[in-house]
């Protein structure tokens, strides 16, 4: 009733206001009834049928198009599509409507040529699109295809450019047209949401953002429309093109585009081969650098490649031209500083595949002469070498470590061969801007840390190095230990050709840095007093971990006049002023570690011994004796292991205590039982099983340093002295501990027996007295590892003797020896005893029957009896010896 009381309304308006509110009241009538539509389903009323609305809207909708579509005043226009939109959508339920209605709205877009008249349709337009939901026909081909070229026309037409405004209308209807193809509303052929290739249509500049939706909604379309107009000879379009590649290559989550790429990469690379083609040389440069472009670094080597051999084989003989200069202008290049920073990244790169390294590697060849003019010849022997040895392997076969040495030092040669100290201060700046945008904790963040350690390391501007030295020892957020770790690799890395300055300024910035600060009385003051002393406990552990990096990259000939006192002193100091937690104590011994390594690394220098080696390895004894089975033990045998390497040596008595301390700390260790009974969880007790299986490793190799660093025969004695208590300890878990590593002692000194002089002869008859009882043990495992060190003393004693080895097949014995029978197994005791007796030096006879006497005193089980099985057997062979 009241769309009929509309008709009659309608006859007698013309403009003005009353229009506007008959358009508005068709308007939200239409919007009321397409809602309607959607939802009926919910509506708790009676349904009405579609063909009751429309056979009162089409009148209305006959009279405005036929009446109204003249306005001139452009409110009144406005008005009047938006309500023709809201119309037209509900006509489009009836059948024999809809072609009238895409009629009419083609007649629309092609009517109004003007710029503002355009846009009020164009608006209409996506009102249209956006409503067509609940609409159950599909478009017609025709009608789409018309649509989709017409927007696009307008869209890129160059001489009545669209307002921005209008450009974004523009754009939201192209989504729109491809969403409508997306969901299958839309024809799949032969229309489209883009211009036909070879249409004459080309992109306009600076609007791929504008077309990258529709790409995704069909990305076939789009990829088609790419090559045809890197084909084309319009540069804008061109350059449009490339922009949009670039657009697509950052989200290649859509399978579609990521397999129709290397196709558009090749109409790019063609491209490139035309004499116009250098006007896509600065457009091509500008994706280089932003990381979000990292997915098309392959396709853009190739095409800058080609660019650049075309660029290089002009050389001299062509001016350049005005429109490349003025292209180049406008595609605002980025730094040369910047390229060499994100393709060393890039070649950096772990598991991102050999191609990928190779690319970039390709590309820093390809726009060497852009970087900088110096670095031709530099660049072709190092290059060369780099992609020699990426050669035939892939990422995984590639050694990450070695590698970044080979990137940095390709980095140092680059900058030596420049000798342009104003390029490596820019080259700085450029890493730290770098730094600034890639996320936390990142290999990219760490190795950018390396690179600009290196380049302040060339860099010959001593203000500068010292500025961005002070800047990052304060600037950085110690507790991130992601953070810290890269403050001390720029440190590190700077004082390899600026050692006393970097050296200096630590130790000025750290007086500041590691002094606790206290805060103003609050409500909160205990909660900022742990934060303080947190950030203080950070600071410490970083400059004393600075402190040990620049030790390791301190050139050899400056190191060791400032070790003791400014490095190794400061570093102790350190320790002594912080909280002795874990934390702490692991900085510590993985600071002494690397000191000890880089002295020795500088080779033998007469003359030379660390004061504070005493000193250092009385603190690590200290912890070891306070908790000998704190986690930080762990690691403290491998550290003591290098700092004995150091001169000056260790005294028999010194040796001892070293000794005794950590076999106390390895040997007593709890079992994985009493670790589980103490409510550890399960990962943690095997983390924890893991560790301790390495440190008696770690233990052995400790023996095996201090036997070759001293005189082997005495230390070897004060070994077997510490052993022998833990060699007869009645914990079965201990003694299979020991024996383990005195069979990797005993391996050692038998491997390199030139070398250790025959240390073991004397501590035969000691040997052999304590371990043969043991190969009855209980424990399968202590009958195995006292056969395997007896197979060494007999492999030695016969190198000693120059005499025909007479030992027993091991692997048969271990065999035998895993046998629950006890009668058998005193049996395999017995026949390894014979063998032994045979060849046994009358010189030891003495030690072998105490060690066996001691073990007849002091146990009474299977021990005690093999202990005198054992003596008997020797009596019998070897009797005579005693007498004599």
């Amino acid at each position: 009733m009241t769309l009929n009381s509309l008709r009659t309304v309608l006859s007698q308006t013309e403009s003005g206001r009353i229009l506007h509110a008959l358009c508005g009241v068709l308007e939200q009538w239409s919007e009321g009834i397409r809602t309607y539509f959607c939802s009926w389903d919910q509506c708790p009323f009676p349904r009405m049928e579609e063909a009751r609305f429309i056979k009162h809207i089409y009148p209305l909708f006959f009279y405005v198009v036929q009446n109204w579509l003249g306005c001139e005043e452009e409110e009144d226009k406005q008005a009047v599509l938006k309500a023709l939109a809201a119309m037209s959508v509900i006509l489009l339920h009836e059948k024999q409507h809809t072609e009238r209605v895409w009629e009419q709205l083609l007649w629309l877009l092609h009517q109004h040529r003007d710029n503002q008249g355009n846009f009020q349709v164009t608006k209409m337009l996506h009102y249209f699109l956006e409503s067509l939901e609940g609409v159950r026909d599909l478009i017609p081909v025709g009608k789409f295809t018309a649509i989709s070229a017409a927007v696009h026309a307008q869209l890129s037409d160059a001489e009545n450019e669209p307002s921005p405004a209008h450009k974004e209308e523009l754009s939201r209807c192209i989504v729109l047209l491809g969403e409508e193809r997306r969901r299958g509303r839309a024809p799949p052929c032969p229309g489209s949401s883009l211009p036909e290739p070879g249409s004459g249509r080309w992109l306009p500049a600076n609007t791929e953002h504008h077309f990258l939706p529709a790409s995704q909604s069909r990305p076939e379309e789009m990829i088609a429309f790419l090559r045809s107009q890197l084909h084309g000879g319009k540069e804008a379009g061109r350059v449009a093109a490339l922009r949009l590649l670039g657009a697509l290559a950052s989200q290649q989550d859509v399978p579609a585009i990521r397999e129709k790429l290397p196709l558009v990469v090749e109409a790019a690379q063609s491209a490139c081969s035309d004499p116009s083609a250098q006007l896509l040389w600065p457009r091509l440069l500008q994706y280089v650098v932003p990381a979000q472009y990292r997915g098309m670094l392959i396709p853009l080597s190739r095409c800058l490649q080609s660019l650049a051999e075309r660029r290089e084989r002009a050389g001299q003989h062509e001016e350049e031209d005005s429109d490349v200069t003025s292209s180049e202008e406008e595609a605002q290049l980025p730094a040369p500083q910047a390229l060499l920073a994100r393709l060393l990244v890039e070649s950096a790169a772990p598991r991102a595949g050999a191609e990928h390294t190779v690319a970039a590697l390709k590309l820093l060849q390809a726009l060497r002469s852009t970087i900088h003019g110096a670095l031709g010849a530099a660049w072709t022997t190092e290059i060369a070498f780099l992609l020699q040895y990426l050669e035939g392997k892939d990422a995984s076969s590639v050694d990450s470590a070695e590698w970044e040495c080979h990137l940095l030092k390709f980095l140092k040669v680059s900058l030596e061969s420049m000798e342009d100290q104003a390029w490596s201060v820019a080259l700085s700046q450029q890493l730290s801007e770098q730094l600034g945008t890639c996320p936390h904790g990142s290999w990219e963040k760490l190795f950018l840390y390396k690179a600009l350690g290196s380049v302040l390391a060339a860099c010959q501007d001593l203000s500068h190095v010292q500025e961005q030295l002070c800047r990052y020892l304060q600037g950085t957020n110690h507790v991130e230990l992601s953070e810290a770790q890269g403050m001390i690799a720029v440190v590190s890395f700077a004082a390899e050709r600026h050692f006393h300055l970097a050296l200096d300024t630590v130790t000025t910035v750290a007086a500041t840095l590691t002094r606790g600060r206290f805060p103003e009385p609050s409500g909160d003051w205990k909660v900022q007093g742990q934060k303080n002393k947190e950030e203080a406990q950070a600071a410490h552990i970083a400059v004393m971990l600075t402190y040990s990096g620049m030790a390791l990259h301190a050139p050899r000939e400056h190191l060791l006049a400032r070790v003791d006192a400014d490095i190794l002193g400061k570093i102790l100091l350190l320790a002594r002023a912080g909280h002795q937690d874990s934390q702490l104590k692991l900085a510590l011994v993985q600071s002494i570690t690397e000191v000890s390594c880089a002295i020795q690394a500088v080779g033998d220098c007469p003359g030379f011994g660390l004061l504070l080696k005493q000193e250092a390895l009385g603190t690590l004894l200290d912890w070891i004796k306070e908790e000998p089975q704190d986690m930080a033990v762990y690691p403290m045998l491998l550290t003591l292991e290098q700092l004995s390497k150091v001169k000056p040596s260790l005294s028999r008595e010194e040796n001892r205590c070293l000794l005794s301390e950590c076999c106390q700390s390895v040997f007593s260790h709890p079992s994985m039982e009493e670790i589980k009974a103490r409510r550890r969880p399960l990962r943690a007790a095997l983390n924890i099983k893991f560790l301790h299986t390495s440190c008696l490793e770690d233990l052995g190799w400790l023996m095996i340093t201090l036997l070759e660093a001293e005189e082997p025969s005495a230390t070897f004695e004060d070994i077997v002295h510490v052993l022998h208590d833990w060699l007869t300890s009645f914990n079965a878990l201990e003694q299979e501990r020991v024996l383990r590593v005195c069979a990797q002692v005993l391996g050692a000194c038998e491997g390199r027996f030139e070398l250790m002089k025959g240390c073991t002869c004397k501590q035969f008859g000691t040997l052999v007295g304590l371990l043969g009882p043991l190969t009855c043990d209980f424990l399968a495992t202590c009958r195995k590892w006292a056969g395997v060190c007896l197979d060494y003393l007999l492999q030695m004693h016969a190198k000693t003797t120059n005499v025909k080895s007479q030992t027993w097949d091991t692997e048969h014995l271990c065999e035998e020896q895993e046998s629950p029978d006890e009668t058998a197994l005193l049996e395999t005791s017995n026949k390894t005893a014979q063998t032994v007796c045979r060849c046994f030096p009358s010189a030891q006879a003495t030690d072998f029957m105490s060690m066996l006497a001691e073990s007849l005193l002091h146990h009474t089980d299977r021990r005690a009896w093999a202990a005198g099985m054992w003596m008997t057997t020797f009596l019998e062979h070897c009797g005579k010896q005693l007498t004599s």
